[in-house]
């Protein structure tokens, strides 16, 4: 998502930076090519994504005193090009997939299909503390209701 190219160029995108900033050593960026990538959001897919983050979220409140009084939430759309014949809802390996579909997305583009992205952030410091994709056709504003967002911790008043 970050680097705007297809998975098959990861590679060729990984070789104009220096293997270290990517935390890689200079063999490996042979490594990143899209059958890789592929397997390993394969392996993301069937882990336990909220676990993963709730691990996460509660170790960075803690260790860096953030503090969850206040939250900033905003969504935007990612549209995507082409087709996407298992993105209808259904369960796949005992998960469900989003839904990408036609809806309104904020740039203006009803040709294209979209998801829906919100990012969650502390309002000391703008800390990332919740993360998620939507089906494509949620309505903006009900994804501003805290308790629809699933966070991962409790918020106390």
């Amino acid at each position: 998502m970050l680097a705007r190219v297809p998975l098959y160029g990861l590679g060729e995108w990984a070789r104009g930076w220096v293997p270290a900033l990517l935390g890689l050593e200079p063999a490996q960026v042979a490594w990143l090519h899209d059958d890789r990538l592929g397997r390993a959001l394969d392996r993301l897919f069937d882990a336990d994504r909220q676990a993963l983050l709730t691990a996460l979220v509660v170790q960075m409140v803690k260790a860096f005193q953030v503090s969850l009084t206040q939250l900033h939430n905003d969504s935007t759309t990612l549209t995507g090009h082409g087709a996407y014949e298992g993105a209808t809802g259904k369960r796949v390996r005992g998960r469900p997939t989003l839904v990408i579909t036609f809806g309104h997305p904020k740039d203006h583009r009803p040709d294209l299909q979209q998801l829906l992205v919100i990012l969650t952030v502390s309002a000391d410091g703008a800390v990332p503390v919740h993360f998620t994709v939507i089906d494509g056709n949620t309505e903006d504003r009900t994804t501003l209701d805290v308790s629809r967002l699933n966070l991962p911790f409790r918020l106390h008043r």
